[in-house]
């Protein structure tokens, strides 16, 4: 399954994809960045760096929404920019592929050359448990209220619903848990190399499709939709306590 359902149509739409899918998997990028070489100012359609790792990752990206492939010109002037600026990682991505020889060109060196589709296949294991994790954080309140925290930490608000109020509680804990525990930091890993396993993750996700009646052609609509769910569930919530009940930093750091 690719991350992304759509194909970039023009070369703003690529370079702008190209962009985001690095920004979710942890980068911080900038699109068309001017940088300086130690020859010269060149402009780059995608500049992104991983600030989190030590030592810190750069990446330089060229983006060619070209109808016909790449010449090897343009690979070893862009293998030239990488070592100039002293990046980490160059890569290009082409809409056409890439003329006879590009590959051998880039053989043993810091150069990666993908079209779209073999863009995403690269990342994709680091944007599912990337974006795992940021669904998480952002999807908590519809955890914490399914969970023992409401009554654990909200004991006031809670004691002051009546009889049917209640009962609504329980009814919407019980519509929405599936939803809070898909959301939730799931593992997905490999029992033997205790590794994140992909497969594991698109086997579960043919099970969520059957339960919730849904056909996801990207791991993108998978989340989208557990945002667009939980979001619901977090309204109505809120809607009955009449207020936006949520945890400090402090009671976060519990484990329940």
């Amino acid at each position: 399954m690719k991350v992304y359902s759509h194909s970039p149509k023009d070369w703003k739409d690529l370079q702008n994809n190209v962009a985001k899918l690095l920004s979710e998997i942890g980068y911080d990028t900038e699109v068309e960045k001017n940088i300086q070489t130690i020859r010269e100012t060149i402009n780059i359609d995608v500049y992104a760096i991983d600030i989190k790792k030590i030592p810190q990752s750069t990446i330089l990206c060229e983006c060619k929404h070209w109808n016909n492939p790449v010449p090897k010109t343009i690979v070893h002037a862009f293998r030239t920019t990488v070592s100039d600026y002293g990046a980490n990682h160059g890569i290009i991505i082409s809409k056409a592929g890439f003329q006879s020889g590009t590959y051998e060109a880039v053989k043993n060196t810091n150069i990666m050359l993908f079209d779209w589709e073999h863009f995403q296949e690269y990342f994709k294991i680091r944007w599912v448990q990337n974006r795992q994790l940021t669904i998480s954080k952002i999807t908590k309140p519809l955890y914490n209220y399914v969970s023992v925290v409401i009554q654990t930490f909200f004991k006031e608000q809670y004691n002051r619903l009546s009889e049917n109020q209640i009962q609504i509680f329980k009814n919407l804990s019980q519509k929405y848990f599936s939803i809070a525990f898909n959301s939730s930091n799931l593992d997905y890993k490999n029992l033997e190399s205790n590794e994140f396993d992909i497969q594991y993750f698109e086997i579960y996700l043919k099970e969520i499709e059957i339960q919730y009646g849904q056909t996801f052609n990207a791991y993108e609509e998978y989340f989208n939709f557990l945002l667009k769910k939980a979001k619901e569930g977090i309204d109505e919530f809120d809607s009955l306590f009449e207020e936006k009940l949520r945890l400090s930093n402090t009671y976060e750091k519990v484990k329940y």
